[in-house]
């Protein structure tokens, strides 16, 4: 789906997400003159909207989110979501799991 079309300039300013929320938004931009269109380029994941209240805080209850998270598959990082009940013996650091 294109968003946007017949962009003059190097920048364009637009809302990804409604106002009040939250989302990750990915981008893909491919630029046209006289010459023709050029390869399209695709963006990283990018938090787009409200940013969530300070202090933020995620005690991850039974094992899951509450807050919207990007995970990178670049193999650099990894999370895991653990219930109290783990292989691990890692407890829940609220006691909500």
């Amino acid at each position: 789906m294109v968003l946007f079309d017949d962009i003059t300039g190097t920048s364009h300013t637009f809302q990804a997400v409604k106002a009040g929320e939250q989302n990750f938004v990915h981008l893909f931009v491919s630029a046209q003159t006289e010459g023709g269109i050029s390869q399209v380029v695709d963006s990283p994941l990018i938090p787009a909207g409200t940013p969530y209240p300070l202090p933020y805080k995620e005690t991850f209850p039974n094992g899951d989110t509450n807050y919207l998270m990007a995970f990178d598959d670049s193999g650099t990082a990894m999370w895991s979501l653990l219930k109290d009940n783990n292989e691990y013996g890692v407890p829940s650091h609220s006691a909500d799991n």
